[in-house]
């Protein structure tokens, strides 16, 4: 839910990365801008470019970059490698664009965590196709075929409590929700893996709830296995060789990183032995395998 783009707000180091073919693109969520990475030497080129309000994500879609940003609802278009501005595109008041994920080279899908919707655009045009209806507060997503699958927070904005979280498939070309697939509290991440699986991190309501990973079946649209993370972890990167990462947050003394075995299903680094580094880890991206 928002709090994702909360820790994105208050902490320096919550940024987003995407990577292109060398570079790699931090999103800051507290200065509002991005830095480039190059990959080769680590060379960092700093406020490359000026974002919107509460950027929380950035897509790629060939020679363009999409910055999502949550405050003034709204996306901006940038050519790259350049950074050079495009244009925007203003999604509506109260929407509050969570994050999104491509469609095809020429369409993306944003999800709008406050009114519950999910928002078609052309990338080339800069225009929205269309907004549409799906469960409450949606966050994650991701396209498989002519299928988004969207993370369903169920998270009530008037008494800040979760309900039941799904993983709703949505039809692409009816513009429908077709099913709901039960998953554990506050689904806020899912990714395809190279296993063909779906994996959908549930953070866990931050108290009594704990993280929890789930596996499913895209085919039969159903829970192949879960496996419980501990901690609240909120967001995921999976490499070829089957390992995931999860960004868990961290926000005394050090950041913490945990990641997954996805052949064995099992934890490597957890809770109890994360993966140390700057405070306040939101996001993660594999740019290489490793463990």
């Amino acid at each position: 839910m928002q709090f994702r783009y909360i820790m994105l707000a208050f902490a320096i180091l919550c940024a987003q990365a995407v990577a292109l073919t060398r570079d790699l693109i931090i999103v800051n969520g507290l200065g509002e801008t991005a830095d480039f990475v190059e990959l080769t030497d680590s060379t960092i080129s700093r406020n490359v470019a000026t974002l919107g309000l509460a950027p929380n994500d950035f897509l790629v879609a060939g020679n363009t970059g999409i910055a999502v940003n949550s405050t003034s609802n709204d996306l901006y278009f940038f050519a790259l490698p350049s950074m050079s501005p495009l244009g925007t595109l203003f999604l509506g008041n109260g929407r509050n664009p969570y994050t999104g994920t491509l469609i095809d080279s020429n369409n993306a899908l944003i999800t709008n965590l406050l009114s519950s919707t999910v928002t078609k655009v052309n990338i080339p045009t800069r225009s929205v196709i269309g907004e549409y209806s799906v469960g409450m507060s949606p966050e994650g997503v991701v396209v498989v075929g002519s299928t988004a699958y969207v993370c369903i927070t169920n998270f009530d904005f008037s008494d800040y409590s979760y309900g039941q979280g799904f993983v709703q498939t949505f039809d692409l070309i009816s513009n429908e929700v077709v099913s709901n697939i039960a998953v554990g509290t506050n689904p806020q991440d899912i990714a395809l893996g190279y296993d063909g699986y779906l994996y959908v991190i549930c953070t866990g309501n931050y108290t009594t709830q704990s993280g929890i990973l789930y596996k499913l079946a895209p085919a039969t649209g159903s829970v192949v296995d879960s496996l419980p993370i501990g901690g609240a972890p909120g967001s995921l990167a999976i490499t070829h060789c089957g390992i995931m990462f999860l960004a868990a947050g961290g926000f005394v003394e050090h950041g913490e990183i945990y990641t997954v075995d996805l052949n064995a299903f099992a934890v490597l680094r957890g809770p109890g032995n994360p993966i140390y580094t700057g405070l306040g880890v939101t996001a993660v991206i594999a740019v290489s395998d490793s463990t």
